[in-house]
């Protein structure tokens, strides 16, 4: 797990991280909540949420949402920019407050755009992270948490050479393996549980 830490003079953020990772991978798996946000800036473009599977809405209407009786959801989208897949999420909501309910059954808003609707920073834990069977992407699971909204995320990023060439927007899908770094060894399993 996740270690944050700060005081008057020093921050800081450890977790294991696999020995191949570089500084800009480690940057966007440990985004805390604000990735939709955190890759606009990295691309200098707009990053769009398409959503894929989302669990049927519960029975209980959303006014019911409290801590003894949570309102949950699965769901899974792809963050994607210029018609490209960045990244794929899936992720186990749960929500605690009518408020929190309404943002997700009602008017269908994307994790991100909760925790910001809402007003509050979520507590970030990361508890894994690690490369895909095939070297070629990068997973993590982390969670996020505030009193009336918590997520358990799953999140794979398809393709690390993104993060190792400015112009991966561009290339040709089948060039952009010659942009990735040497996988010497990962340390890490290379599938989530």
């Amino acid at each position: 797990m996740s270690s944050d830490s700060f005081n008057a003079n020093e921050t800081s953020f450890s977790f294991n991280w696999p020995s191949t990772l570089s500084g800009i991978e480690r940057v966007a798996l440990s985004a805390k909540g604000d990735l939709q946000r955190t890759l606009s800036a990295y691309f200098s473009q707009p990053i769009s949420v398409v959503r894929g599977y989302t669990s049927p809405d519960p029975v209980a209407p959303v006014s019911s949402a409290s801590p003894t009786a949570p309102l949950e959801q699965v769901r899974s989208v792809n963050l994607v920019c210029r018609d490209r897949v960045v990244c794929m999420c899936t992720s186990t909501v749960m929500m605690t407050s009518p408020t929190a309910a309404q943002l997700v059954f009602v008017d269908k808003y994307p994790i991100g755009q909760v925790f910001r609707a809402l007003g509050t920073a979520p507590a970030f834990q990361l508890l894994d992270v690690g490369l895909t069977e095939s070297g070629k992407g990068l997973w993590r699971i982390y969670t996020l948490k505030t009193e009336q909204f918590q997520c358990r995320i799953r999140e794979e990023f398809p393709d690390r050479a993104m993060f190792h060439s400015d112009n991966w927007l561009d290339l040709p899908v089948q060039s952009v393996a010659n942009h990735l770094p040497t996988v010497v060894d990962s340390g890490k399993s290379v599938v989530a549980h």
